[in-house]
């Protein structure tokens, strides 16, 4: 498995606002994105046993984006990724003035 178990997971909770890196700053339609998630690649790890490869485990940081405080999306990523095995970091949260958004970092890792 690879990154694709995160984006497939992410999609079946907000299908047509999930982008890889980075978000656009509108909609396809020119609407400003206003609730999207962001997933992006961090890293692997390699992992060996008897001094034989044995597994590899990628891992990235799933990026929650919501204009409304106390918005029930990133409890939905969190049930989403849980349900999907995948296994997931302590959350960090933050909030730009600038764009009054709020974003929850989700680290994970999948093999």
């Amino acid at each position: 498995m690879s990154y694709t178990k995160i984006e497939t997971v992410l999609k079946t909770v907000l299908p047509d606002a999930v982008y890889k890196v980075q978000a656009p700053e509108t909609a396809e339609d020119g609407t400003p994105l206003l609730r999207y998630l962001v997933w992006t690649p961090t890293g692997q790890r390699f992992f060996n046993a008897e001094g034989s490869p044995f597994a590899t485990t990628y891992q990235a940081v799933v990026t929650v984006a919501t204009q409304t405080e106390d918005d029930e999306l990133p409890a939905q990523v969190i049930a989403a990724l849980g349900t999907a095995h995948i296994p997931m970091q302590p959350l960090e949260h933050s909030y730009d003035p600038d764009t009054a958004t709020y974003y929850t970092d989700i680290p994970c890792e999948v093999i």
